[in-house]
């Protein structure tokens, strides 16, 4: 320390220009000596009591009786009670942790599901989610589209319900929530007094008329020319079916249930490619569309590619075994493979159902009164 002390001195001096060793100021008066300007070293002492020398080795000038005296100071009771608090929220918190981690990585492999347009299988692992973590309104809202693209409505409504006039942060979620269209309005004929004529209609060839008359007039009305096409198909005009809907895929590509309708009008005229694209448009809509899958099922029924209609109906009911599509399809191939213990177990679980129409219609193929394929 002296050396350093010695050389910053000379170093200042130097700079100075002045003379550290002879200079003088008058004939008698005493030299300069560089000495007077090295500090003198000082004995440090312990900061606390201020009489022992501190104990080397340490960052803190304490000596070791203090240092010991210190070491051993009461901790009060408030600071137990708080250190006590953190470790039990410590210990809450890594508990709980597995479990939040484990949510995170569901929702994040839900959200993909739902990029990926696998709307069913996105909604079976929101619903899982939005159980264990009800005020999580991201997971419900997810869960919201995704029952909207199934069409289950009355699920999509129970989940929003609880939210209605609720201020939330995620307002994309919200903006996308009330820009979904109304599915329902694509099917659902909104003029009372048209409906009233349609349901007095006594023969299909009426039916037409009625709509016919009725879309000269609101050309754009949407449900009327699916109600329309419908009717076609049942009076066997399959071209005319074909063209109605394309008009309308044209207005609106999401209306889902055109595309079952216009394949089965082309696997009707036996054009079954064309009848595959179709649902395959769909499919690209909806991954996992079981109207989709089982009208493709159907038409290659009736291309008698058997395996690969067997195929669609198990994955459709793998999807879901209590739709009416999945299991119209799994009867219905599994009528022409031969099996016929799970044909009739299809047509049971249909009559579970109340869905007379299908379960006649699939007795008719049965019973050979309906001539399904040549």
């Amino acid at each position: 320390m002296l050396v350093k002390a010695l050389r910053v001195r000379r170093a200042f001096f130097m700079r100075s220009g002045r003379n550290h060793t002879n200079v003088a100021h008058g004939g008698n008066k005493k030299a300069f000596s560089l000495t007077e300007f090295i500090p003198m070293p000082s004995s440090p002492l312990c900061t606390h009591c201020e009489l022992q020398p501190p104990e080397s080795g340490y960052l803190n000038d304490l000596c070791a009786d203090c240092r010991k005296s210190l070491s051993r100071y009461p901790i009060t009771g408030w600071v137990k009670w708080l250190a006590a608090g953190v470790a039990v929220l410590f210990v809450i918190s890594l508990f709980n942790l597995p479990k939040v981690f484990n949510a995170n990585i569901r929702f994040k492999k839900a959200n993909r599901l739902l990029e990926e347009h696998k709307y069913i299988s996105a909604e079976n692992a929101l619903r899982e989610i939005t159980a264990a973590y009800p005020q999580d309104f991201k997971s419900a809202a997810k869960l919201a589209v995704a029952a909207y693209h199934n069409q289950h409505f009355m699920v999509m409504d129970s989940v929003l319900e609880k939210w209605v006039g609720k201020h939330v942060e995620e307002q994309e979620l919200v903006s996308e929530l009330n820009s979904l269209p109304d599915i329902a309005g694509y099917y659902m004929i909104q003029d009372e007094r048209l409906q009233r004529s349609i349901d007095s209609a006594a023969t299909v060839k009426e039916r037409i008329a009625v709509l016919k008359k009725y879309h000269l007039q609101h050309q754009s009305d949407l449900p009327v020319m699916f109600h329309l096409a419908s009717e076609y198909f049942n009076d066997s005009s399959y071209a005319a079916t074909v063209a109605l809907c394309e008009e309308i895929k044209m207005e609106n590509p999401e209306a889902a249930m055109l595309y079952p309708l216009q394949a089965a009008a082309y696997r009707e005229q036996r054009e079954y490619q064309k009848a595959i694209d179709v649902c395959n448009q769909l499919l690209a809509i909806h991954a996992e569309s079981i109207p989709a899958l089982a009208a493709q099922s159907k038409v290659l029924l009736k291309w008698k590619k058997d395996n690969e209609a067997l195929a669609r109906a198990q994955q459709a009911y793998a999807l879901d075994p209590h739709h009416i599509w999945s299991l119209e399809a799994m009867a219905l191939t599994a009528h022409f493979t031969g099996n016929a213990k799970l044909r009739d177990d299809m047509i049971a679980e249909l009559k579970s159902f109340n869905d007379s129409s299908t379960v006649a219609l699939l007795r008719n193929i049965i019973n050979g009164n309906i001539q399904y394929r040549n």
